[in-house]
């Protein structure tokens, strides 16, 4: 709740930044100038903020990747010991009960990497 407050304040004293900065350009250089140097600037901020979420976007899809790649290895190595494994009883036993252990120990941990910010 307290965000929205502090976002409107900011938004607030962003604009009036703008306004007194295109103000004070006008003043020295004259109007024209002060309109095309304000846009300008508004441009280049928003060039950096695109950017900025860009390069956000491919840390995220690598990092996704990367747990995919993973996944998809452990899968493999499960699918590949499985035969082995199946023949004998005690090594059933202690798969079934390691098997257990981790989705008890997922569920009671939860996957933090899907959590949202506070």
């Amino acid at each position: 709740m307290f965000y929205g407050f502090f976002a409107l304040f900011a938004l607030t004293a962003y604009v009036a930044g703008v306004v007194a900065l295109g103000i004070w350009i006008a003043a020295t250089y004259g109007p024209l100038e002060a309109a095309l140097s304000i846009a300008a600037a508004m441009v280049a901020l928003a060039a950096l903020a695109l950017l900025a979420v860009l390069i956000a976007n491919r840390i995220d899809r690598r990092r996704f990747e990367a747990r995919d790649r993973q996944r998809a290895a452990t899968a493999s190595l499960v699918l590949t010991l499985l035969p082995t494994v199946a023949r004998s009883r005690a090594l059933t036993m202690t798969a079934i009960a390691g098997g257990l252990a981790f989705v008890a120990l997922n569920m009671l941990s939860g996957d933090d990497s899907e959590a949202p910010d506070a």
